[in-house]
């Protein structure tokens, strides 16, 4: 019989049967949902199911099969199923639960995800914004280095405080993912590669236990970075506002597919359309090859207090 464990993440109370040490443990009294292993039939799927990625999502059931892998089953953001596959490896279990799984559940709440990692400034969660490679880990691990606080590392839950409807983020979970090259980059003894988030990737966890924040903060900055190729300069930076803000701050919505609802796109009009009120925007350019990390985030600290 296996333990289940509590842990804290994503806004929401977790109890699970599959050991998470990427969440933060954390003692409540009842979960908002709960995590068990199971059997996920064949059946579950269609014929090709069992050899090729196959997904299916509803705002009440989210089916995910991984090859390899394992079989996930979501039931009204509550329930998650996980059906390992004798091939299958941890690590990787823990990263599509982590990544693709959770949010699923999360969605199936209504609540709306932001693909942003942040640092918290004078009590306030600052946002970095951008595709895949654009730097937010890597930016946000050197500014730890600098002495900032990490809030939260590629996504973060976004709702409307009821106090006053400003828009405020609860953190996913206490761990920054780095490439290989970042790590040894950085030259920061904090930084190691013991923790690698999948047998077959040269990218390493970095937890922060110690110092992860389940309380919601207020969000204030956002902050798109924008790697270019450009000659002329290194960095450089221009606010946004009005509909162009709106535009670039919802194509970072995470998971956006699973935003299916008409309440659920409501949700989602009413926490864009805020923060764009809310939070100063700013575009952020800097060099793919001139600029270095260590710079990188001394612009940063710059632009925080201009």
């Amino acid at each position: 019989m296996h333990t289940f464990r509590k842990y804290s993440g994503f806004g929401v109370h977790i109890l699970s049967e599959f050991e998470l040490p990427e969440l933060f443990e954390h003692e409540f009294p009842q979960p908002d949902v709960t995590i068990r292993l199971s059997h996920i039939a064949d059946t579950e799927f269609p014929e090709t199911g069992s050899a090729e990625p196959f997904s299916t999502f509803t705002e009440k059931e989210y089916l995910l099969s991984l090859p390899g892998v394992a079989r996930y089953r979501v039931l009204n953001g509550t329930e998650i199923e996980i059906s390992p596959l004798s091939s299958s490896d941890p690590a990787s279990i823990r990263l599509f639960l982590l990544s693709m799984v959770l949010p699923a559940a999360l969605n199936q709440r209504q609540k709306i995800l932001i693909h942003a990692s942040a640092v918290v400034v004078n009590g306030k969660a600052n946002f970095f914004i951008g595709h895949s490679r654009a730097g937010k880990s890597s930016l946000v691990a050197s500014l730890k280095s600098k002495g900032y606080k990490v809030f939260s590392d590629d996504v973060c839950v976004l709702e409307k405080r009821r106090s006053d409807g400003l828009v405020q983020a609860y953190a996913s979970y206490p761990m920054m993912k780095l490439w290989e090259e970042t790590v040894d980059m950085l030259a920061d003894p904090e930084y190691r590669k013991h923790h690698r988030i999948r047998p077959q990737l040269t990218k390493f966890g970095q937890f922060f236990h110690e110092d992860f924040d389940t309380q919601p903060y207020l969000v204030d900055r956002i902050f798109i970075l924008n790697p270019h190729e450009d000659e002329g300069y290194i960095y450089r930076h221009k606010p946004l506002g009005g509909l162009e803000a709106f535009e670039k701050l919802s194509k970072h919505t995470y998971r956006s597919q699973f935003v299916k609802s008409e309440s659920h796109r409501i949700i989602h009009l009413g926490i864009m359309s805020q923060l764009v009120r809310q939070s100063p925007i700013m575009d952020v350019y800097r060099h793919k090859t001139k600029s270095t990390i260590p710079d990188f985030s001394e612009y940063m600290v710059q632009l925080f207090s201009s």
